[in-house]
């Protein structure tokens, strides 16, 4: 298949994770990543049904250790379906972070209509959105202030400053 290849061509590792049956399967990404991430000084998440569109480049050409993530973004923001991880302490925090936003108080992970209405993207991604409070997660704060959690600015901010995006055709 096009991941197996494309590890194969460059010397990677490919590490092919199971879905936990007890929350959506996006939502394995994150324990997927905790899982393996102390192995490696990166990693490349994929979702499944993500392809390698120029198998000639490297991960590397990626890489910048001034961050802990490099992802893209499409219309709605930051996009986790190909984004690297650097094994640092502050992704691990957010991994940690993204999973309690998951089951825990916020329980983001919910799907029951007028949360998905209330509440933009699914997934993971809700759970990044929320913790960078990005600019379409303000958005659809002001809209419902009162069912829209919003983190600590500050602590947004840091969160971002970790963050490279990189244009969307890179990791998209």
């Amino acid at each position: 298949d096009n991941k197996r290849a494309y590890a194969a061509h460059h010397g990677y590792e490919l590490i092919v994770h199971e879905p936990a049956a007890t929350l959506p399967a996006p939502w394995s990404k994150v324990d997927a990543l905790l899982l393996h991430l102390r192995r490696f000084d990166w990693l490349l998440y994929l979702d499944g049904d993500a392809l390698v569109a120029n198998p000639a480049i490297c991960l590397e050409s990626f890489l910048d250790d001034a961050y802990d993530v490099v992802m893209a973004e499409d219309w709605g923001g930051y996009n986790t379906g190909a984004f690297l991880v650097r094994n640092s302490t502050f992704s691990h925090e957010l991994l940690r972070a993204m999973a309690a936003a998951a089951t825990g108080k916020l329980d983001l992970a919910r799907r029951e209509p007028w949360y998905a209405k209330t509440l933009p993207f699914e997934f993971e991604q809700r759970a990044l959105h929320y913790l960078t409070d990005t600019a379409a997660w303000r958005k659809w704060a002001a809209r419902a202030p009162t069912k829209v959690p919003r983190v600590d600015p500050a602590e947004a901010a840091r969160t971002r400053s970790h963050i490279k995006v990189v244009p969307q055709c890179a990791l998209n």
